[in-house]
């Protein structure tokens, strides 16, 4: 089974600074998601893969693999410091396909950004099954005989209850913690023998810069919005609506 998992290193602030702890929550439990299936499955290759900046990205899946991954796969190029997430997406997708996968995993929601939207994204664009928010996973051996490749039991969280699925593979998993100890990636420096991360441009991927570039602008143009410390009291509804329209909170 190759295992491919998406990885990123936890910012600080909105302007990317990163933050002293490498992965957040929800990373770390799908890299030890990733290592435990390893375990249980003999043969199995678990891939790292990042989309970003050497100099964010390469001490996360350096680290990685010290602590277990078989590869680690980097795709850089400036014009990601400014995509959306569909236009991460679409690079982790195509960095995916490259390297050939049976399950993909990522946390679940990030704990700088909390959207929990590139994973399944990723998804929909590899055309592939996905679950989100999920707690325990584990091979399934009782296949039945149309199922040519393996299937997965994953189990997620609902309000209330908590749901198993059965997940023939290739599929994708957003995970969001996991029963077993959690992999610690560790902070002593870093030794030159490591492998090396492998780098990727977008070119090796079929992607032209040009392609995600509109991305940055999906959001439409971004006006200030005044901010006041202390309450605003209005004398009668017009000055409210006025007040809105003047800090284009109303058309």
């Amino acid at each position: 089974m190759r295992i491919t998992v998406l990885l990123r290193r936890l910012r600080d602030q909105p302007n990317g600074t990163p933050s002293k702890q490498l992965l957040g929550e929800c990373e770390i439990a799908a890299f030890s998601t990733a290592l435990a299936l390893r375990e249980a499955v003999p043969g199995t290759q678990v891939n790292v893969l990042a989309a970003g900046p050497a100099s964010l990205e390469d001490e996360v899946l350096t680290r990685a693999l010290m602590a277990g991954a078989d590869h680690a796969v980097r795709v850089s190029d400036q014009c990601l410091e400014s995509v959306d997430y569909l236009g991460i997406a679409r690079v982790l997708a195509a960095a995916c396909r490259k390297s050939e996968f049976d399950l993909v995993l990522c946390g679940d929601r990030s704990e700088d950004e909390g959207q929990g939207a590139v994973g399944p994204a990723v998804a929909e664009l590899l055309g592939i099954p996905h679950v989100t928010a999920v707690v325990e996973t584990a091979l399934l051996e009782e296949a039945t005989p149309t199922e040519t490749s393996p299937v997965l039991r994953v189990s997620r969280r609902d309000p209330g209850m908590t749901r198993t699925f059965r997940l023939p593979l290739p599929a994708l998993i957003t995970v969001a913690r996991t029963h077993g100890p959690d992999v610690v990636l560790g902070t002593d420096p870093l030794p030159s023998c490591v492998s090396p991360v492998e780098a990727l441009d977008l070119t090796c991927l079929g992607i032209q810069a040009a392609e995600l570039r509109h991305r940055d602008r999906c959001i439409g143009r971004a006006h200030p919005v005044r901010v006041m410390r202390n309450a605003t009291v209005v004398k009668d509804a017009d000055e409210f609506l006025a007040r809105l329209r003047e800090d284009r909170l109303l058309p």
